[in-house]
C-alpha cells in the first residue's frame, strides 16, 4: 500500500495532453489494423481455419499497439521536464521498438499455446476405462493452478515489458529485468496491475453504458438513415427515456423504411460513413481512460524500479 500511495503522489497532470495524443494514435492504429484483418477474414469462409486465423490476427496486432501506445506513454511521462516534442520523439522510438514488444508478446502467447495443447494431449488418459476419468477429475487443481500461474506470469509480462522496451538497452536487459520484477517484485507488481485493471475495467463499464445510451438517442434521431446502421452497431445500442421521447417526436417511419428504395449502393456509402463516425469516436472516447491507467502504470513502474534501487543501495 505505500507503493500505491507513493504512486497516488506521481500522478501529475503534466504531459496527459501529449500522452492522450499518442495513445488516440495508437488506438486508431490498432482498431484499423483489426478491422483490415476482419475484412480479410470475410473473404473466407465463415468458421474456417482462416477465418478464425486472420481474426485473431487482427486483435493480437490491435493488443500489441496498446501495449506500444504503453511504451510510448512511459517514455513520455518518464521524460525531463524541458524535453521538447515529446509526442513526436515518444512516438518515433515506439515504432522504432514496437517490433520488439510484438516480439515478446508473441512469445507469450505462443509458450501459454503451448502449455494448452500439452494439456490436451494429458486429457486422452480420459479414455482409459474407469480410471481415466477418476484421474482427470484428481488433475482439476493441478491443471488450474498450472493455468493460473500462466495468466498471472502472462499478465505480469504485457505489463512490464513496454516500458522495460523503451527504458532497456538490449534483449538482455529485458528478459533479466522481467525476471527479477516477476521473481521478487511480483507482490508489488501484481498488486498495482489488480488495482489500475480494476479502475479501468469500472471506468471503461460506465463508458459503455454513456456510449450505448447515447448511440441509442442518436439512431433514433437519425430516424431517415437507420437502414444504413451495421448490425453490429445496432445490437450496441440501449434505449432510454430520451430514446422513447425522440421516436414519439419524428416521423413515425419504419426503420427499415431508410434508403432501400435508393438501391445498395447508397445504404453501402451510408454504413461505411456511419461505420467510420462511429470507430473514431470510440477510440476517441476509450483513448481517455486508457490515457490515465497508461500513465499511472508508468508511475507505478518507475516507482517500483526506484524502491528496488534504493533497496539494493541500502
Amino acid at each position: 500500500m505505500k507503493i500505491a500511495y507513493k504512486v497516488g503522489m506521481d500522478v501529475k497532470l503534466k504531459n496527459y495532453r501529449q500522452s492522450f495524443k499518442l495513445t488516440w494514435l495508437f488506438t486508431c492504429i490498432g482498431i484499423l489494423v483489426y478491422f483490415l484483418f476482419f475484412l480479410l477474414s470475410t473473404l473466407t469462409p465463415s468458421g474456417s481455419y482462416f477465418y478464425f486465423f486472420l481474426n485473431s490476427t487482427g486483435i493480437f496486432l490491435m493488443f500489441t499497439t496498446l501495449l506500444m501506445a504503453y511504451s510510448g506513454v512511459y517514455q513520455i511521462t518518464t521524460a525531463p521536464n524541458d524535453s521538447d516534442d515529446l509526442t513526436r520523439n515518444a512516438i518515433r522510438e515506439t515504432l522504432k521498438r514496437g517490433p520488439v514488444i510484438m516480439g515478446i508478446a508473441f512469445v507469450t502467447v505462443i509458450l501459454i499455446t503451448l502449455i494448452v495443447l500439452i494439456e490436451v494431449g494429458l486429457s486422452v488418459i480420459s479414455n482409459i476405462p474407469y480410471a481415466g476419468p477418476v484421474l482427470m477429475a484428481l488433475l482439476t487443481i493441478p491443471v488450474f493452478l498450472v493455468n493460473f500461474a500462466c495468466l498471472l506470469v502472462a499478465v505480469m509480462v504485457f505489463a512490464l515489458t513496454p516500458p522495460l522496451v523503451a527504458e532497456a538497452k538490449t534483449m538482455r536487459d529485458i528478459f533479466i529485468e522481467i525476471k527479477i520484477s516477476i521473481m521478487e517484485r511480483w507482490i508489488n507488481v501484481l498488486m498495482f496491475v489488480f488495482i489500475s485493471l480494476a479502475i479501468f475495467i469500472v471506468s471503461v463499464y460506465v463508458l459503455h453504458y454513456l456510449v450505448k445510451i447515447a448511440i441509442g438517442i442518436t439512431m433514433a434521431v437519425q430516424w431517415k438513415v437507420q437502414a444504413g446502421y451495421p448490425p453490429a452497431i445496432r445490437s450496441f445500442t440501449l434505449t432510454s427515456y430520451f430514446t422513447d421521447l425522440v421516436r414519439q417526436i419524428v416521423p413515425s417511419i419504419s426503420s427499415a423504411s431508410g434508403y432501400t428504395d435508393l438501391g445498395d449502393v447508397f445504404n453501402s456509402i451510408i454504413r461505411y460513413i456511419i461505420t467510420l463516425s462511429y470507430a473514431v469516436l470510440i477510440s476517441f472516447l476509450i483513448s481517455f481512460p486508457l490515457t490515465i491507467y497508461l500513465n499511472s502504470s508508468s508511475v507505478f513502474f518507475g516507482r517500483v524500479r526506484l524502491d528496488a534501487r534504493d533497496g539494493d543501495s541500502k
